[in-house]
């Protein structure tokens, strides 16, 4: 198989021709395998699937290919189609694994570390980790450079450090397949990087040359660096619509609402339309910002919606399952407030989840319910890895702006 087709469906965005081009090959062909993995990666490509790539991907699957095992994985736990998503994932990643497939054991690191396995633990999660690094794993390296961006897992926050990785992994992928097959993700990374660093001119360029690559919400960066100047911003951010990236067409339906209120009245309902629309397809591209600002409108009226407390927490757990951990707030604070009935343990366990997206608000009461006697079965997580954080004086020193590993917290909410 030619790579050259593989890159170029890539960088087209034309996720379902590279699975079903690369999924059959992949067993026999690196060359397929490798860009197969890297588009599986992303959390929002999983959205993207139409219903012929499920359905090879599960046919694949049910006969053992461990690609496709993985795929089928990563399709349960990014999108959620199924109530039972979290243990088919499981056992997918589990049976990848025992195939030889190095980034099912970076899936497994990345449920240990989000408490899928029905614990967070970061010791297995870096045992499985450090495994898939030793065997050259492309997803390893990823996540690693992402987690020393953000400080997350344990990782110390070094942007600095993050470059240089990225500078290294962009060297040996040129050495060892050329500079057009270096993984573009490496780019985006280290446009992210350098974003925390505020080498805005950096971003522009590692960004641009991710987007125009195939990761569609680099586009996104590209636009932020344009913020200043509305009509490119807006410009960047259509070429991120037009991409399929849900985080582009959220960020546009956000921008257009800012004008809601200064429009006439005859012109508000059909602006109110488009907004919603728009939200709800951002939402189906797997951006999870779009539910929380959905649910919001929905709670608090904006953008003149009727407000509807039950359809407000509809899309609070929808973007819940995905991970955002400002609708895992807001569910707490439903629920703490009697706008919706639940019972203590459920309360509690909103704020536990919420706590392993990355909510500080959260880990805050998750450490009350623990010192009043909840939660124990979770012991040993709370007290190792967020007593500590929180405190006696319920002060804690997390950075509230952190990013899940796979995309299910966004970080552009």
């Amino acid at each position: 198989m030619k790579t050259t087709n593989l890159r170029e469906m890539y960088a087209r965005y034309d996720l379902n021709a590279l699975v079903k081009t690369a999924l059959p090959a992949a067993a026999h062909d690196e060359d397929a395998a490798r860009w197969l993995m890297r588009a599986l990666t992303l959390n929002y490509n999983l959205f993207l699937l139409d219903s012929e790539s499920v359905a090879l991907i599960e046919k694949c699957a049910a006969e053992n290919n461990r690609h496709a095992l993985f795929a089928l994985g990563r399709y349960h736990l990014a999108k959620m189609p199924a109530p039972d998503s979290v243990d088919r994932a499981r056992e997918c990643f589990a049976k990848a694994r025992s195939l030889g497939l190095a980034e099912a054991s970076v899936a497994i690191a990345n449920m240990y570390a989000y408490g899928d396995m029905g614990m967070v633990d970061r010791l297995k999660f870096r045992t499985c980790l450090d495994e898939a690094l030793r065997q050259g794993c492309e997803y390893a390296a990823e996540c690693v450079l992402r987690y020393t961006i953000f400080g997350l897992h344990g990782f110390d926050e070094d942007p600095g450090k993050a470059v240089g990785m990225a500078d290294a992994l962009i060297a040996e992928d040129a050495a060892r397949y050329g500079e057009e097959d270096v993984n573009p993700l490496w780019f985006y990374w280290r446009a992210s990087a350098k974003l925390r660093l505020k080498d805005m001119e950096g971003v522009e360029a590692d960004a641009r040359t991710a987007a125009e690559k195939g990761v569609a919400d680099a586009w996104c960066d590209v636009a932020l660096v344009h913020s200043s100047d509305i009509d490119e911003f807006m410009k960047t951010l259509e070429k991120g619509s037009n991409a399929r990236s849900g985080y582009s067409v959220y960020m546009l339906a956000k921008t257009a609402g800012e004008d809601y209120d200064d429009l006439p009245s005859v012109s508000r309902a059909e602006m109110r339309e488009l907004l919603i629309e728009c939200l709800e397809d951002a939402f189906s591209k797997g951006c999870a910002a779009a539910a929380l600002e959905l649910g919001d409108s929905c709670q608090y009226g904006y953008y003149g919606v009727d407000k509807d407390r039950l359809k407000a927490w509809e899309w609070y757990a929808k973007g819940a399952l995905l991970g955002n951990s400002a609708c895992y707030e807001r569910m707490f604070d439903m629920v703490r407030y009697g706008a919706i009935e639940k019972e203590q343990d459920f309360a509690d366990m909103l704020a536990l989840n919420g706590t392993r997206m990355g909510s500080d608000a959260l880990m805050k009461e998750t450490v009350s319910a623990y010192r009043q006697g909840r939660l124990t079965e979770f012991a040993a997580e709370i007290e190792q890895y967020y007593m500590p954080l929180v405190g006696d004086d319920d002060e804690t020193d997390e950075d509230e702006d952190m990013p899940d590993d796979d995309g299910r917290f966004d970080a552009y909410s």
